[in-house]
């Protein structure tokens, strides 16, 4: 027995009973399955898909449905689709060549290369949440770019990209990148001899492992130092030559450099 809805011709389920569940496994893309359950038969069938049969149909994990997906049982046992499109699952795959462009003491620039089809939005994050906008969307088609801000100097963070489709993520791209370090602040001759000069300084804002001394031209005993973080914040060069006229330069050094 056959009826029309719209332009398909479907068939009817001849089944006197209530609330029947039947699953069937369609071959999906290699060894993925997708699962289609059809529940809530009528006992009287009428031309009308809600009140005859649903299907609520469930890709495999990493997987969207793209094509078909409304179907009914033929009193045969056999399976009519809707169109005559079967469902197709496809892979939610992850965006390629993740960039990253600008670096500053508070913000990192990224961007990426589009993913395949299928894809709605793509979803950025960085970690430890920090900053103005630690997450955020983009939309498949808009410039593949992003630029987290109000992060906190020195610091390593961890970013991810992915793809989103139908509800659907992708397994996420990510890599690794440190803002630049902050310059130590007030930075002061606090004695001088005839062959020493003694430093101090601020703590520079945001992370830091150590700071690096370093005395131009390169003269005394020990013209380059490291200082660690959280230690008396001075130097003293030794061994200088009285006289001359000599600078003092500081560099953070950290894990990511």
């Amino acid at each position: 027995m056959k009826f029309a809805l719209t332009s398909f011709s479907l068939c009817v389920v001849l089944l006197h009973l209530v609330n029947i569940q039947l699953t069937l496994a369609v071959d999906c893309n290699a060894d993925d399955a997708l699962s289609l359950t059809v529940s809530n038969i009528s006992s009287t069938p009428t031309p009308d898909v809600t009140d005859g049969v649903t299907t609520t149909l469930t890709c495999a994990d990493g997987y969207v449905l793209t094509e078909g997906g409304l179907g009914l049982l033929c009193d045969n046992g056999t399976w009519q689709w809707v169109g005559g499109a079967a469902p197709v699952c496809s892979e939610v795959l992850a965006p390629d060549n993740i960039i990253i462009g600008d670096v500053t003491e508070n913000s990192i620039a990224i961007t990426w290369s589009e993913a395949s089809d299928p894809k709605d939005t793509y979803s950025i994050s960085i970690s430890p949440a920090d900053g103005d906008n630690p997450t955020g969307s983009v939309y498949a088609g808009d410039p593949l770019e992003y630029i987290f801000t109000g992060l906190t100097a020195g610091t390593l963070y961890n970013i991810s990209v992915t793809t989103v489709s139908g509800g659907v993520n992708s397994m996420a791209g990510a890599m690794e990148q440190r803002t630049t370090p902050a310059p130590p602040g007030d930075i002061r001759i606090a004695e001088i001899t005839e062959d020493s000069i003694r430093v101090t300084w601020a703590e520079a804002a945001g992370a830091v492992d150590s700071y690096t001394v370093r005395i131009c031209p390169a003269d005394g005993d020990n013209p380059t130092g490291s200082v660690n973080a959280g230690d008396p914040l001075e130097y003293i060069f030794t061994g200088l030559t009285a006289g001359p006229l000599l600078g003092t330069s500081f560099y953070i050094p950290t894990s990511a450099w």
